[in-house]
């Protein structure tokens, strides 16, 4: 999945891996990840969104369309879900 959002300047990229940009929010703190969509990630990069997150705090991931059950999934490449 691809949108205009997708199309931003590779300058101010903080990603380490293809196929993800992720652009600084705000100081130190938080990071949009953009460029691919969470169903169509590999291995190596939901790792890089689990990196960006434990340097910079916060990933925001917007426009993604997916179902709860996926969004757990994902969670769960990320680290232990817990559900309460």
């Amino acid at each position: 999945m691809s949108t205009a959002v997708d199309q931003v300047p590779e300058t101010n990229n903080v990603a380490r891996v293809a196929g993800i940009h992720a652009e600084m929010l705000s100081g130190y703190t938080g990071v949009r990840v953009t460029g691919t969509a969470i169903r169509d990630m590999n291995v190596e990069q939901a790792e890089e969104v689990r990196r960006l997150v434990s340097e910079y705090c916060v990933a925001a991931l917007p426009d993604q369309h997916i179902t709860p059950a996926e969004h757990v999934a994902f969670m769960a490449q990320l680290g232990r879900v817990m559900i309460t």
